[in-house]
């Protein structure tokens, strides 16, 4: 018998006994109820714990809490965002709980996103509640910053179609990343 045949005797050994205790496994599972309920409660509570500990940093994105265009400047499926940057940043230290330090007294100009963004409710919890809006730049609004403006205008408003959102306080993440943008979102 050639070495090679005997790796593959000794792969498909190794399978069988594999899938054996598999399934020993999982029959004992469902005879025993007390374990099976304590290993699926602490999956829940995992999977829990990394949705909140889980963040994935997105290059050109945004949290910004939502407001109404009143004036109705904004068409249908349009969104205005104008970013100012802070003078502040996080820092941490292992000994003293986080605080916000001023970096340096700079009047940084607004940003102006002008270009076809996806908006989602913070936290998003459905795949369709991403929306692919375009954002432009409305001189009227220019004295609004660090919120994302929402047309009033339309059958229904965008921020409701997004888990039922409103403006009265929600938060909504917002990214124009190239490379998000490229690529066609499947619902």
């Amino acid at each position: 018998m050639s070495m090679s045949n005997l790796s593959n005797i000794d792969h498909v050994l190794k399978q069988a006994v594999l899938q054996q205790v598999l399934n020993n496994t999982l029959d004992f599972l469902k005879l025993d109820p007390i374990l099976s309920h304590a290993l699926v409660s602490r999956q829940v509570a995992i999977t829990t714990e990394l949705r909140k500990k889980a963040k994935i940093l997105v290059k050109d994105s945004a949290v910004l809490m939502g407001v109404v265009d009143e004036d109705g400047i904004l068409g249908e499926d349009e969104v205005f965002v104008q970013l100012k940057r802070d003078n502040f940043r996080m820092e941490s230290d292992n000994k003293k709980p986080t605080l916000l330090k001023l970096i340096e007294k700079v009047d940084s100009l607004p940003e102006v996103i002008e270009s076809e963004v996806y908006v989602t409710r913070n936290p998003c919890t459905h795949p369709g509640d991403i929306r692919r809006l375009k954002c432009v730049y409305k001189p009227e609004l220019s004295h609004l910053y660090n919120v994302i403006v929402f047309s009033s205008k339309g059958a229904r408003p965008q921020q409701d179609m997004m888990s039922g959102g409103d403006l009265d306080g929600d938060e909504f993440f917002v990214t124009w990343d190239k490379g998000l943008l490229s690529h066609e979102v499947i619902l």
